[in-house]
């Protein structure tokens, strides 16, 4: 018998344990980008949200939406050699694909102007910033994501 046949498969069952806990993280109605790292997530049980669904001008959104309801934030690295445009454009058809209504979308200079902090995470449409606030609604209560997602940060933030 080998002696190290049980250790590597208790080895390969603890990664699997520890992969299926890191994606028991994710938000269930939010898909995550393949690769992303899940470095932060907070949520409120119930408070008042101004979600944005239009760009920004002057470290303020056009348009906000007032909300209220359970809040969950996420905030992943981005995975290496994935450009801004290629995670836009997967995160809107993984959203489309759950049956979310895109309610605005955007990326770079369309997203407006600014560079400050917001309740979706840093927001700044002129370092490759990409954009998406969506709704999925549902007789049990609608839900709203916003998908920010930066260049310069490395990051995106995920706020259902």
């Amino acid at each position: 018998m080998n002696p190290l046949k049980p250790i590597s498969v208790a080895l390969s069952l603890g990664a699997l344990f520890s992969a299926l806990a890191a994606s028991a993280q994710d938000h269930p109605l939010v898909p995550v980008y393949p690769g992303s790292k899940l470095n932060d997530r907070k949520a409120v049980a119930f408070d008042e949200f101004q979600f944005p669904a239009g760009k920004m001008w002057a470290n303020k959104f056009t348009k906000e939406l007032p909300l209220a309801g359970k809040i969950e934030r996420l905030k992943y690295s981005n995975p290496p050699e994935r450009s801004t445009l290629e995670l836009l454009r997967n995160y809107e058809t993984a959203l489309k694909q759950a049956g979310f209504q895109i309610l605005f979308s955007c990326g770079k200079e369309e997203c407006g102007s600014g560079d400050t902090e917001t309740p979706v995470g840093h927001y700044a449409p002129n370092y490759d910033t990409r954009f998406i606030s969506a709704k999925l609604p549902r007789p049990e209560g609608d839900v709203y994501a916003a998908v920010n997602i930066s260049g310069y940060y490395h990051n995106t933030w995920i706020t259902v």
